[in-house]
């Protein structure tokens, strides 16, 4: 049970902290908190991002002294000598039985709220990537066109939303407006150096095209560096 309770400690600490890694692992039904971070960072929200890991920081500690306390009483051997060993050992049982209570009502409580949002159906899953002004479009035309609880809306920074897409293999894609995609070309350079216009990202790789591709600063921006 000792070794049950840690290696359940350990999965729960590292599913809290871990950011990048779990997107690939989540589903639509089975996000996890710290993917929030990451949609958080897209937007530059850095006082909800400070909050939201105080919060997750605290629940840590929390559960950590939980685990901890659950281990050390199920390890301790059972002392029989005297009334105060006898006593010492009661509070550690029903120490025990609360904190397992207590684990077992927050895992009660998450597999009952994954299981109400779906309500048995089956819904279209939608990604996007986390722009307020592009998941307000979709989610208000939706509704409005009668689809309203027939979706889940699910929303990444850029690069891990094409990553997800390229990992999973399967999916319809849709750009929202006509610059998704889109290769913005100088006409007049174009006619000045006497080259072709590019058709395709991977007509940029063409050496003729050396030095006269321009992107957003890639440290910066998850779309170039998924571009790239």
């Amino acid at each position: 049970m000792t070794t049950i309770i840690e290696v359940f400690s350990y999965y729960f600490i590292n599913a809290m902290v871990t950011i990048s890694a779990v997107i690939f692992l989540a589903g639509a039904r089975t996000m996890v908190i710290t993917t929030k971070i990451k949609q958080l960072q897209y937007y530059n929200k850095y006082n909800e991002i400070f909050v939201l890991s105080l919060l997750l920081l605290l629940t840590n500690l929390v559960f950590k002294g939980i685990f901890y306390c659950l281990a050390q009483s199920d390890s301790q051997k059972e002392e029989t000598a005297g009334e105060k060993a006898a006593g010492k050992m009661k509070k550690q049982k029903i120490w025990k039985r609360g904190s397992a209570v207590l684990l077992a009502a927050t895992i009660l409580f998450v597999g009952i709220s994954t299981a109400a949002e779906g309500g048995g159906r089956e819904l279209v899953v939608i990604y996007s990537n986390a722009d307020d002004e592009a998941i307000t479009a979709i989610k208000e035309t939706l509704d409005k066109n009668g689809f309203a609880g027939e979706y889940i809306l699910q929303s990444f920074g850029i690069s891990e939303l094409g990553g997800k897409l390229l990992a999973e293999g399967k999916a319809y894609y849709a750009p929202i407006t006509k610059q998704e995609g889109a290769l913005v070309i100088n006409t007049k350079v174009l006619r000045e150096l006497g080259l072709p216009a590019p058709q395709s990202l991977a007509d940029l790789t063409d050496s003729d095209y050396k030095n006269l591709v321009s992107v957003t600063n890639i440290s910066s921006s998850s779309t170039a560096w998924l571009m790239i």
